[in-house]
């Protein structure tokens, strides 16, 4: 999940001499990440560091804990150990989005049409957490404030796609007039 930390610490194994395995002892290695709020520390509690060296120990390992940055999906590590074999290395991790926060309009506001007749656009609504990551998944509950209906219901619910977006036509009702036909509401289960 974004803005958390990973589990366990990033290790990597530095070696002087990949045929006989023998360790790199006090070896430094550079952790670089650049995403948004990613962080990096030699314990769990987390700075503003987003480089760290760090030396190998007796055993040539390097370690360090690696938080995820805003942004969902791929996140990458640099791990850098200088003129060693094999350095620089390139570690991912995929973040999923966090709670959804955000209920967004994003098209089919301001329409108008003739009595009986379904709107044009659809009333689309983007769901997103607090960084504005898409959330996917989450029910959306539109719901006719007038005499029209969506989908030929009064209320629906539609659950968001891959993008959090979740969309619905509106079909007027037999009332003419200007007026607020509808409104949107997102529900989430607890995980």
């Amino acid at each position: 999940t974004i803005m958390q930390a990973m589990r366990v610490p990033v290790r990597v194994k530095v070696l002087t001499d990949s045929l006989t395995g023998e360790p790199a002892i006090h070896h430094p290695v550079e952790f670089m990440t650049w995403g948004q709020g990613s962080r990096l520390a030699i314990a769990p509690a987390f700075s503003d560091d987003s480089v760290l060296v760090v030396e190998t120990d007796a055993s040539g390992v390097a370690q360090a804990y690696w938080r995820l940055g805003e942004k969902s999906g791929t996140q990458i590590l640099k791990l850098d150990a200088g003129n060693i074999s094999g350095s620089p290395r390139l570690v991912t991790a995929t973040a999923s989005p966090a709670f959804p926060a955000l209920l967004l309009l994003t098209d089919g506001n301001e329409q108008s049409g003739i009595i009986g007749s379904r709107l044009n656009k659809a009333f689309r609504v983007r769901v997103t957490d607090l960084y504005r990551n898409p959330v996917a998944d989450v029910q959306v509950r539109f719901t006719s404030t007038f005499d029209g209906t969506f989908d030929g219901a009064p209320m629906v619910t539609k659950m968001t796609n891959s993008s959090g977006e979740a969309a619905c036509f509106y079909t007027l009702g037999p009332t003419s007039g200007y007026a607020h036909v509808a409104r949107a509401e997102a529900y989430v289960e607890e995980r």
